[in-house]
């Protein structure tokens, strides 16, 4: 039995329910069957199954509790001060986010009572202030509440913000903030913040802009400074998990730090706590995200199961980590970075080992295979694959859902750079020690690890650029993830017992099926109908309006948008409102008149849908 493996289970249950279900009479229901179910198998003698049941229902239990008093408080909070004038005294808890009209920090209220918030610092030519981190600052501002969804399947911006435990947003300008004292703030995390700022800066000043940038982004887990357009080819190219800190980085850093206490003939156990140490200062200088700290906190259980002795488990690490997690905050269950990084894990788990054993099988029939798998290089390569496409079975109905996207050039992109960030990460290391240590040997390694930076960046456009690296998908329901989900399931586990039933005994018939089931909504689209639909989309200021004809042709009127910022409202608002209604092609395209809130970024959709008629000229 694995009891966190049990509880993690139950108490993702618990929060799903206690966001969408969070009637007291409902929880009463369920505590007493679940009694009532504990009493009768514990009469049975069912031991095991009672600590099984016993162990779910108080985790799901006690997380559905919490999340419901999280929920509850949050929205007292947006009730209380909603769009009325608020004093507030506050600590700045985050780094200045630099915006196009405004300068974004995070802080924690502590008056009127203590919660998290967004503070929005308008730009202004005439008064310019630079909050530090650890400022205790006072102001009177509006409360804002974060926006939801506008439209079906749009951003939802508060839900986001509360996997980062924030509240509300203000919007000052800077001349209504006043700092009250400086340094309000505990001396450790004081002295972390100052080691990650300085580390920052002293990468900048012997690195060029772009390698700089990247450099503290795979090390340090700090993009705010890299480039839209990096970003962007890292995300077509399928490598955003290089500029997320995940298990690969953590593995690789480790990797050369053991290399370095090994050579500094520590004994193995001091060794492995002085590991643990650095992990723990690790998840702290880089902000405790999702995938680092699920990273961090498996690596500390490996170690720990070596100091005593004890087998690691790793799908118990990966359970404890997650649980930590949600214990933390149970909107991280949403959090995009939790998904895809807990996601990819559990993929290359599940699958690696029946992946690797299938093309041993292949190897053993194939003489020339055979041959070439003597070769290490092969034999490296086999293992790069495998181990990507574990990850990517796992997470595509996750990155289709969230970015309506799906690739299949993946192996390429992860092929060419998986060699060069192990050898970008174990170097950067040594970079970032020596830069303490003695500069001018940092200086010398910088001109080693740039050109490895650089060619980091240029695979990624590379690899962006390829045909079928990014290609544009409709939406799934979840009812589709799940029989995805379930075509995994009979195809790689071959040996349960749930197959082997009469229910159960001509699995091709069950495959074929269920893909039946997952492509029959795009199916019937193709056939007319007798109904007219029109949607009215808010794209916010000016109009735009989707009609879809009983023929099934598309036709969008006006497009939004605006003369100033810029926010992409073709890309951001119209392209995952379409995809979200199964729309992949725009038929005509039509304008009331040429204003920008009528026909501004419209280029998106002209680009993306491949409109057939368009006015726009």
């Amino acid at each position: 039995m694995r009891p966190f493996c049990i509880a993690t289970i139950g108490a993702i249950l618990g929060i799903i329910t206690g966001l969408y279900l969070q009637s007291i009479a409902l929880f009463v229901l369920v505590f007493i069957i679940s009694t009532f179910l504990i009493i009768l198998i514990n009469s049975l003698k069912q031991s095991l199954l009672t600590k099984i049941i016993f162990i779910f229902l108080i985790c799901f239990l006690s997380s559905w509790t919490y999340t419901c008093f999280l929920e509850k408080k949050y929205n007292a909070i947006n009730q209380s001060y909603n769009e009325q004038e608020v004093e507030i005294q506050a600590i700045v808890i985050s780094d200045k986010t630099e915006k196009e009209y405004k300068d974004v920090y995070q802080i924690q209220v502590i008056k009127p009572q203590k919660f998290k918030m967004l503070l929005n610092l308008k730009k202004d030519k005439n008064y310019k202030l630079e909050l530090q981190y650890g400022d205790k600052i006072s102001f009177t501002a509006t409360y804002e509440i974060p926006s939801i969804a506008r439209n079906e399947g749009g951003f939802n911006y508060q839900q986001y913000l509360k996997t980062k435990n924030i509240v509300g947003i203000a919007n000052i300008k800077p001349n209504q903030v006043k700092v009250i004292e400086k340094n309000k703030i505990s001396i450790i995390n004081k002295v972390i913040h100052d080691i990650r700022i300085n580390t920052i800066e002293k990468i900048k000043e012997i690195l060029p802009a772009d390698t700089a940038n990247l450099c503290t982004g795979i090390l340090l887990g700090e993009m705010s400074e890299l480039s839209e357009d990096i970003q962007e080819d890292f995300r077509k190219s399928n490598l955003l998990h290089v500029l997320a800190i995940s298990g690969a980085n953590i593995s690789y850093i480790l990797l050369g730090i053991g290399t370095v206490v090994q050579k500094l003939k520590f004994h193995k156990r001091w060794s492995k706590i002085a590991l643990i140490v650095f992990l723990m200062f690790f998840m702290t200088l880089v902000g405790f995200g999702a995938s680092v700290t699920r990273a961090c906190i498996m690596a500390i259980l490996q170690l720990l199961a070596g100091i005593l002795f004890k087998k690691s488990d790793i799908y118990q690490n990966l359970a404890i980590s997650s649980f930590i997690l949600l214990l933390a905050n149970p909107y991280t269950l949403f959090d995009i970075g939790f998904q895809l990084s807990f996601g990819g894990t559990i993929g290359i788990v599940l699958f690696s080992k029946r992946l690797t054993q299938k093309s041993n099988k292949i190897d053993g029939e194939t003489n020339k295979l055979e041959i070439l798998n003597e070769k290490k290089q092969i034999g490296k390569i086999r293992e790069i694959c495998i181990v990507t496409l574990s990850a990517n079975l796992l997470i595509i109905p996750i990155m289709m859902y969230h970015f309506n996207t799906i690739s299949f050039t993946f192996l390429i992109s992860n092929l060419l750079v998986s060699p060069i960030l192990e050898i970008s990460l174990i170097w950067g290391m040594i970079f970032l020690i020596t830069i303490f240590i003695f500069q001018p040997i940092a200086i010398l390694i910088s001109f080693f690890i740039h050109p490895i930076l650089q060619l980091m960046i240029w695979i990624a456009n590379f690899s962006g650029k390829l045909p079928f690296s990014q290609i544009l998908v409709p939406t799934p329901t979840l009812w589709q993830i799940f029989l995805y989900y379930l075509i995994l399931y009979l195809i790689f586990l071959k040996k349960s017992n749930v197959l082997k039933s009469k229910l159960f005994q001509s699995k091709k018939i069950i495959l074929f099926t269920i893909i039946l089931l997952m492509v029959l909504p795009y199916t019937l689209k193709i056939f007319p109908d007798s109904k007219l639909t029109i949607h009215f989309i808010d794209v916010g200021q000016g109009d735009s309006m989707l009609i879809q004809t009983p023929s099934k042709k598309n036709v969008l009127i006006d497009g939004g948008g605006s003369e100033t910022g810029s926010f992409d409202v073709g890309e951001k608002t119209l392209l995952p409102y379409l995809l979200d209604k199964g729309i992949t092609k725009i038929d005509y395209m039509l304008f009331s008149h040429f204003d920008s809130d009528h026909c501004e970024r419209i280029v998106n959709y002209y680009g993306k849908f491949k409109s057939k008629n368009s006015n726009c000229k």
